[in-house]
């Protein structure tokens, strides 16, 4: 079942954010520094976060719903590549390096509970992935202050609004073998007392390991793997973390 959203042209740009989520969501719930990289060498500047602006939204859009989850967030291994203490996004875009690749947006809340009754503000989100070639940067874990600038690449974390809502964009994360495409995600409430890592997976046809062949894919719900729909021409999924 589709839903379609009515058009939100002179909605400023966070009730946006949230009613596209919401919109999704009622039709089933969903389970930094900035810089440019070219010919192998990356420019960065200082971290910034980030700011709200007045923006007209796009027309009606069909959406549609993710797989309903009725459960606390489920967790699940955060891999041989996490680093610890990232920056927090600009505008909460992940791929700051302008690395190769189709942009996607996710987007979410953070609760407290199974329920929708206690969004939880300022919540870390924090994210990480491979590349459009299926590579971690760096292929290594420990602390970000281990790593140069130049090595850390599609790492960071955004933090949740006064409603619990989220947002951020990347690309589409390439595959390697053993492993259907994936974004590790991880949410920790402000004061540290709730916290869970788990993955969204993707999968398109013809992809060397499908969702359907990926053994952490199996030990989640339904409402991890993504469903990508286009929202003002960027494909566009909703995940809700319940912690």
């Amino acid at each position: 079942m589709l839903l379609m959203l009515p058009s939100m042209i002179h909605l400023h740009r966070n009730a946006w954010r949230r009613s596209l989520a919401l919109a999704i969501l009622l039709a089933g719930c969903g389970g930094g520094s900035s810089g440019t990289q070219t010919a192998g060498t990356t420019t960065k500047g200082p971290a910034a976060v980030s700011t709200t602006t007045d923006t007209a939204a796009g027309g009606a859009q069909a959406v549609e719903p993710a797989a309903e989850c009725n459960a606390l967030t489920t967790g699940t291994t955060e891999g041989p590549y996490y680093v610890t203490g990232t920056a927090e996004l600009a505008d909460g875009n992940l791929n700051y390096d302008n690395l190769s690749g189709d942009v996607i947006r996710i987007v979410g809340h953070v609760y407290g509970g199974v329920d929708t009754t206690m969004p939880l503000a300022d919540a870390v989100i924090d994210i990480w992935q491979a590349d459009d070639a299926g590579s971690y940067w760096p292929q290594a874990n420990g602390p970000a202050s281990n790593y140069s600038a130049n090595q850390l690449s599609l790492r960071g974390h955004v933090k949740s609004d006064a409603s619990g809502y989220f947002e951020f964009t990347t690309i589409y994360p390439g595959e390697y073998e053993g492993r259907a495409r994936h974004i590790h995600i991880r949410a920790t409430s402000a004061g540290g007392e709730q916290d869970v890592i788990t993955q969204l997976i993707m999968s398109k046809d013809g992809d060397q390991t499908p969702a359907s062949q990926d053994i952490i894919a199996h030990s989640l719900p339904s409402c991890n793997t993504m469903k990508l729909v286009s929202v003002d021409g960027v494909d566009t999924a909703v995940f809700d973390f319940h912690i």
